[in-house]
């Protein structure tokens, strides 16, 4: 499927929701923010990683049916595609392995839940910081918007981000891990 650019503007939208609870999910692991509280902390858990599942599939693709990918950026806009770096596949090296393993595990009720150990959270982890890498990449390109208007992403929802949102959100400010 092709998308022109005001669809990609729109997909920008929904990009910036999934970086955005990547990162503030990072954020929340990373200081312990839910520790003494294992439900909670659970969903938190699998919260990001379901928004790293749609990071790796952007990313990596490829994409299925409608969904939207980085190459659907670098084929509608030439300056786009000239300052994205190439993604050197894979990087993470088993991006691919680590994309299925969520897909079987989170996305759908599979006989891999039970059939197969299910990795420690480490395997998931080791991950973050290239994918944070590409985030960043991916928002210094020409057509990513600044970070003021990511911050307005949850308009649809009808609500402003919680600061903990918006500072990890800001392009000028990358998680660290």
């Amino acid at each position: 499927m092709q998308f022109d650019k005001e669809q990609l503007k729109k997909a920008l939208k929904e990009f910036a929701f999934d970086v955005q609870h990547f990162r503030c999910y990072v954020q929340m692991h990373r200081n312990g923010t839910l520790d003494g509280h294992p439900t909670a902390g659970q969903a938190v858990v699998y919260a990001l990683l379901l928004h790293m599942r749609v990071l790796l599939d952007f990313f990596y693709g490829p994409t299925r049916e409608d969904g939207v990918g980085v190459g659907h950026f670098r084929r509608t806009l030439p300056e786009f595609g000239a300052k994205f770096p190439n993604i050197k596949t894979p990087k993470p090296r088993d991006a691919e392995e680590v994309r299925i393993n969520l897909h079987k595990r989170l996305a759908h009720l599979t006989a891999s839940r039970w059939e197969k150990q299910s990795p420690h959270f480490e395997y998931y982890l080791r991950h973050f910081a290239d994918m944070e890498a590409l985030i960043l990449s991916f928002q210094r390109c020409p057509a990513y918007p600044s970070a003021n208007t990511l911050c307005g992403f949850d308009a649809r929802l009808g609500r402003t981000p919680p600061t903990i949102i918006v500072n990890v959100l800001r392009a000028d400010t990358p998680t660290t891990y």
